[in-house]
């Protein structure tokens, strides 16, 4: 597997750990993957920011020990497992990025820097979809075609053209989209 993001500074954890339980795929990542011993932190209620995807649901898989259960089981697979498991892909879509398990997690588990690499992953598979594209990349776009800007509003304006950016690209026809300024505010 090659990585996208920079491991290194895991390269030594688990070193003559017994505990360690790292996958067989992966090289540092994996490492950065087997940071979790499962102390159950992460699955505690009461102060703190610990994972709010898994508050909300209470499912032991949406918990960060839970996604590193996940990826030691598609690591320790194939290759393609990382990618083709769709339990995986769905605890790792909940995961908010809040960066609450690498502050509250006695080993500083980095769910957050974990899923980008995931996700660098999945994009090699699967490139992003026309709706990905269209938000990831709309502030260039609206800056080079000024003529989108309109098309917002006239969008906005016009139920029919809501109806057909629900049904292409899963935008909710009653609620509008943010309108472009002609110009920009001037500094207070």
């Amino acid at each position: 597997m090659r990585t996208e993001l920079d491991w290194s500074e895991y390269q030594d954890r688990g070193m003559g750990d017994a505990y360690a339980d790292i996958p067989k795929q992966g090289g540092d990542f994996a490492k950065a993957v087997a940071v979790c011993i499962r102390s159950g932190v992460c699955e505690q209620h009461g102060r703190g920011v610990m994972c709010p995807s898994f508050r909300i649901t209470e499912k032991q898989l949406f918990s960060p020990g839970g996604r590193v259960q996940l990826l030691k089981r598609a690591l320790n697979s194939d290759e393609a497992a990382l990618t083709a498991d769709t339990e995986l892909a769905e605890a790792m879509d909940l995961c908010v990025a809040c960066k609450g398990c690498k502050r509250e997690c006695e080993n500083s588990v980095d769910m957050a820097q974990i899923k980008i690499e995931y996700l660098a992953q999945q994009l090699k598979i699967q490139p992003l979809s026309w709706r990905s594209r269209l938000f990831a990349y709309s502030p260039i776009w609206l800056n080079q075609y000024p003529i989108l800007g309109a098309l917002i509003r006239w969008r906005n304006k016009s139920a029919l053209l809501a109806k057909l950016g629900e049904k292409l690209l899963g935008i909710a026809a009653k609620v509008p989209l943010p309108e472009v300024t002609h110009k920009p505010r001037a500094k207070a």
